[in-house]
């Protein structure tokens, strides 16, 4: 279904403020959400990208646009946070796991917000 129209500015912060505290936050709360990855639209990836663009510049020292792209394409495979957590190891080292769980508490948001017409 299509999502509905948005709130009212006024309620709009209210209903954000709702919605981020349904986003899980222990790692396998993460791991186990389910996903509604049909809810990411091409608005909510580029969001995701320049997340992932701030993140990676702050764990690795510089702009890393291959990592970027990796990532999305992980995100655009519906990969599950698990696997996600296990392929950015060989990059990220010990700040794979909070990594992930930060990337996909963005995931979930992202789609969650989208599903209610949010955005």
């Amino acid at each position: 279904p299509p999502p509905p129209p948005p709130p009212p500015p006024e309620d709009r912060k209210a209903a954000l403020m709702a919605l981020i505290r349904e986003v899980p936050v222990a790692r396998d709360a993460v791991h186990a959400f389910p996903i509604d990855w049909d809810a990411l639209s091409e608005a909510s990836l580029g969001r995701l990208g320049a997340w992932v663009g701030t993140k990676a510049t702050a764990l690795l020292g510089s702009p890393q646009p291959a990592f970027v792209g990796g990532v999305l394409d992980l995100l655009k495979a519906r990969t599950p946070a698990r696997e996600a957590e296990a392929e950015l190891g060989a990059v990220l080292d010990e700040d794979a796991p909070d990594f992930v769980v930060k990337l996909y508490r963005t995931v979930i948001l992202e789609a969650l917000k989208a599903r209610r017409g949010l955005h």
